[in-house]
C-alpha cells in the first residue's frame, strides 16, 4: 500500500520523464456512451512505459465491465469514493491484478476528511475487489485546485492522515482495537423475528 498526494497541476495525457505514476485525465470514463472510450486506449498507448493511472473527470465515474476494462491499457484507476459513491461499482470490475487509488482525504479548505474507521474500512474493501490485495491499493489526498498557496498546518494534517492510513492498513487487531472507536469491532444488533 502506499499514499500520494494528487496535484491536479500535474494531470495531462502527454507522457512526462521521472514521472512514477502517470495522472491521465479521462473525461471519457465518465460519458455513458461507450463510442466515447474509443480512442482512450489509443491515447494511453502512446503512454507505454511509465505507470498509467485513470483519473475519471467530469463527471461520476460509468461502470463498465471487466472485459471493457481490460481493453483499456493502464496500472491503476483513482476513483473517489466519498465524492462518487457509485464509483464502487466501476472499481468492483476494475481487474484485481491493477492497482486501486482511492482519494479518501480532501484538500486544505476543503471539507473535512471521514473518520479514520471509515476510510480503513474503503482501504480494506479495494484491496478485497478482485483478490486485489493491499500491495495494489493507494490511498492520495486532494491538493488544491486553486492557484492559491494552501496552509501548511492544513496541509501537513493532511499528510498525517495519509501516513496513519498506511500504518493502519498493516496493523494487527490488537493495534487497531487500540486505535479505533471501540464500536468499529461491535456487531450490529438485528431485530429479532
Amino acid at each position: 500500500m502506499f499514499a500520494t498526494l494528487l496535484d491536479p497541476a500535474a494531470f495531462s495525457s502527454e507522457p512526462e520523464s521521472n514521472a512514477a505514476i502517470h495522472f491521465v485525465e479521462c473525461p471519457e470514463l465518465t460519458a455513458a456512451e461507450p463510442t466515447s472510450r474509443e480512442h482512450l486506449a489509443e491515447r494511453l498507448n502512446a503512454l507505454t512505459g511509465v505507470h498509467r493511472a485513470l483519473l475519471p473527470v467530469g463527471g461520476n465515474l460509468v461502470g463498465m465491465t471487466r472485459d471493457e476494462w481490460l481493453q483499456i491499457p493502464a496500472e491503476s484507476l483513482v476513483i473517489n469514493p466519498i465524492r462518487d459513491p457509485e464509483s464502487w461499482r466501476a472499481a468492483a470490475t476494475w481487474p484485481g491484478d491493477r492497482g486501486l487509488i482511492l482519494a479518501l482525504v480532501p484538500a486544505p479548505s476543503d471539507e473535512a476528511a471521514e473518520p479514520v474507521e471509515i476510510l480503513l474500512w474503503a482501504v480494506r474493501y479495494a484491496a478485497s475487489l478482485g483478490g486485489r490485495g493491499l500491495d495494489r491499493v493507494g490511498v492520495a489526498g486532494m491538493l488544491p485546485i486553486t492557484k492559491g498557496a494552501p496552509d501548511p498546518a492544513e496541509a501537513q494534517k493532511r499528510i498525517a492522515l495519509l501516513e496513519r492510513l498506511v500504518q493502519l492498513s498493516a496493523a494487527n487487531e490488537e493495534t487497531l482495537r487500540a486505535e479505533l472507536d471501540s464500536r468499529a469491532f461491535q456487531p450490529i444488533k438485528r431485530p429479532q423475528r
